[in-house]
């Protein structure tokens, strides 16, 4: 009776533990846009011009991207400054209280140039905008649209119960542990070809490989030579094959010494590199919706 008391404390604490990483470590489901954030977003955009005099410029409808952020392709040159005074006064008008993310984008190429995470608009409230990223600095004139992102749920952070259910879970599990048990030995499944040519470089398939140092990805007899962003994307990829990766934890690695995480430069990043795979059929960068990317290594 006692060991089959023991072997159900293992199975309940593990149970246990998986639930709780579940719940701290997956994916969000991207935010969805409703009528009420587009159109604020709209009349944002719609006070910005008014103010620059423009009042004929029609204001194009809202996009919604793949991570559930609101693109306004208002391409004009825009003082981030005022735009954010002006999102905040419309924002409260609206009654929209959560935290979110203003960014500009640069028309032509898609990278996000300019950027901060704000707190949720208060009634009587005080923000010093001196701490805040990209504020009052020497700007860019660049034509650019406009972004914007609402802190999801999973952000405000894991709940303690969460937590606390894990702690249980690992006490238990250990606690089964201690019933005697045969040895059980696994072998892990190795890399699917990802092989180390030398420092640096790592061999990807039957006919890639990748240079970390030197930025060169080589297919076939075929190089290209990557810029600093696109190789430090890749070689994010690279170092995990065919692991589903979450967008955040792509943006954090690779954009995260910026001060600012949006996902619109990383579809355009991901655009890029996959034009470079084009020509072997052994490495493909895959969309997994409503998570991230995967890069699949056969």
């Amino acid at each position: 009776m006692n060991k089959w008391l023991l072997r159900l404390s293992r199975a309940t604490g593990l149970m246990l533990v998986l639930l709780t990483l579940t719940s701290a470590l997956w994916p969000a489901p991207p935010a969805t846009r409703d009528q009420k954030t587009s159109l604020a977003l709209r009349q944002i955009g719609h006070n910005y011009l008014s103010l620059l005099g423009d009042s004929t410029t029609r204001i194009p409808a809202v996009e919604e991207n793949e991570d559930g952020t609101l693109l306004l392709r208002l391409e004009q040159k825009i003082a981030y400054d005022t735009l954010n005074r002006i999102a905040r006064s419309v924002l409260a008008d609206y009654d929209i209280r959560a935290d979110y993310t203003l960014s500009l984008e640069d028309c032509s190429s898609g990278e996000v140039f300019l950027g901060s995470l704000w707190p949720g608009v208060r009634d009587d409230e005080y923000t010093d905008d001196s701490e805040r990223a990209c504020m009052g600095r020497d700007q860019e004139n660049r034509c650019a649209n406009i972004i914007l992102a609402f802190a999801t749920k999973q952000e405000a952070g894991t709940p303690f119960l969460t937590w606390f259910l894990g702690g249980l879970g690992v006490l238990l599990f250990f606690a089964g542990r201690l019933s005697p048990a045969p040895p059980h030995v696994t072998t892990p499944a190795p890399e699917p070809d990802l092989v180390p040519e030398q420092p640096g470089q790592l061999r990807l398939g039957e006919d890639c490989t990748f240079d970390e140092t030197a930025h060169l990805l080589t297919i076939g007899t075929v190089q290209h030579e990557l810029t600093y962003r696109e190789a430090k994307l890749f070689g994010f990829f690279a170092n995990r094959p065919n692991e589903i990766l979450a967008r955040a934890d792509i943006n954090e690695a690779v954009w995260g010494e910026e001060g600012i995480i949006t996902g619109r430069s990383l579809d355009v990043f991901v655009s890029r590199l996959r034009k470079k795979l084009a020509t072997t059929e052994h490495i493909e960068i895959k969309t997994v919706h409503g998570v991230g990317y995967r890069l699949l290594v056969g």
